[in-house]
């Protein structure tokens, strides 16, 4: 048991000193303000003027999303890969099914940051 234990508590020692954070070169030079990662894989960040990236690789690579709004998004949230939500300033509200290939806007019924 001991052994068992030792071993485990080394392999998570070793796996937890390999993870860390890695600067990235972003595709914009707008403010990003929120990121969410539904799969370890797939990764959306939205920010300033309606800026949406997505990542399919983990974060190594980042891809500009095509946004109908222009207004600033505060945050994103995916329950699944592929359904997501940003919301921003004046009560925007953009809805993506297809993985953010296309984004729909949703009335919110306010007007202000």
């Amino acid at each position: 048991m001991k052994k068992t234990l030792l071993f485990v508590v080394l392999f998570l020692s070793i796996f937890i000193l390999k993870a860390q954070w890695v600067d990235q070169t972003s595709p914009t030079q707008n403010s990003l303000f929120s990121i969410h990662f539904p799969s370890s894989d797939v990764g959306y960040i939205v920010g300033y003027q309606g800026k949406i990236l997505k990542t399919v690789d983990g974060g190594n690579n980042w891809g500009t999303q095509t946004s109908p709004v222009t207004e600033t998004l505060w945050s994103v949230h995916f329950p699944t890969v592929n359904a997501g939500y940003a919301v921003g300033a004046n009560g925007v509200i953009i809805k993506t099914v297809n993985g953010g290939v296309n984004w729909a806007p949703k009335t919110s019924g306010t007007t202000t940051e």
